[in-house]
């Protein structure tokens, strides 16, 4: 599974970008945290990967599409 690469920020409304370091070798499992960090901001987002979150395809997030 590949995470969201960019999300909505819960501060601003802006984009959060992942800014945790993946390779195309890494698993992300249930319970992982993954860094965003807004582009307008700044804030820093610790999300924490749910068993829901398998169920989107890889990219952006719906809300920003």
């Amino acid at each position: 599974m590949a995470p969201a690469t960019v999300i909505v920020c819960v501060e601003c409304g802006g984009r959060a970008q992942l800014a945790t370091p993946l390779t195309p070798d890494d698993v992300i499992a249930v319970g992982d945290v993954l860094m965003y960090r807004c582009d307008e901001c700044w804030g820093r987002f610790d999300v924490v990967v749910h068993e829901d979150d398998f169920d989107d395809p890889p990219g952006e997030s719906p809300e920003l599409a």
